[in-house]
C-alpha cells in the first residue's frame, strides 16, 4: 500500500486522522504528532494547523501555541530524519558532544540546520532517559545508545538507504 503524506493529504483526510483521536481537545498533543509523523518534512502546516483548530474548535492561536511550545512539534519544515543528540548532563559527560561534531561531518550540516537534500536536521534534546547507554540520538522514536564514530557512520547509512 502506497504511503499518503501529509502535503497530499485531502483536508478531509486530515480531519479523518483527527477523529481517529476522538477530537477531544485532550488529545491535541496527539493529533499534532501523528500529522506531524505523515509529513515528508517533519512539521505542521499552516493549512493542517487550522484544520485541527476547526475540527477541534479551537483558536488557531492555540494550535499554534502548542506547536511551538513542544520541541517534538515543529511549524517550519524540517529534514524527514530529525536527529536529536542527548545533551542531558549524563551524555555530556560520555562525549556527546563529540556526537554533534560527528554528525555535523556526515551530514555536512551545523546543529540546528537541514541537509540541502531534505532528509537530515541536527538538533539537540534535553534527555531521552536512556542514561544508560549515552551517548545517544533519537530518530523518531528510536533511540540509537553507545555511540562511536563508526556507529555514527552506519546510523546515517542505515537512514538514508531507507
Amino acid at each position: 500500500m502506497k504511503q499518503i503524506f501529509l502535503e497530499e493529504m485531502s483536508a478531509e483526510e486530515k480531519r479523518a486522522v483527527i477523529r481517529k483521536h476522538g477530537g477531544e481537545t485532550e488529545q491535541l498533543l496527539s493529533v499534532l504528532l501523528e500529522l506531524q509523523s505523515l509529513s515528508r518534512r517533519s512539521y505542521i502546516d499552516e493549512a493542517t494547523a487550522a484544520v485541527v483548530a476547526d475540527e477541534m474548535g479551537l483558536s488557531l492561536a492555540h494550535v499554534h501555541d502548542v506547536i511551538t511550545f513542544y520541541a517534538m512539534l515543529s511549524a517550519q519544515p524540517r529534514g524527514r530524519y530529525v536527529l536529536e543528540v542527548c545533551t542531558s548532563a549524563s551524555c555530556y559527560l560520555v562525549k556527546s558532544q563529540r556526537v554533534i561534531g560527528w554528525l555535523e561531518e556526515e551530514l555536512g550540516i551545523s546543529l540546528g540546520e537541514t541537509t540541502g537534500d531534505g532528509l537530515f536536521t541536527l538538533t539537540t534534546t534535553p534527555c531521552v532517559g536512556a542514561c544508560d547507554i549515552g551517548p545517544v540520538v533519537k530518530v523518531g522514536d528510536a533511540v540509537y545508545g553507545n555511540l562511536d564514530r563508526d556507529a555514527v557512520r552506519r546510523l546515517v547509512a542505515e537512514l538514508r538507504a531507507m
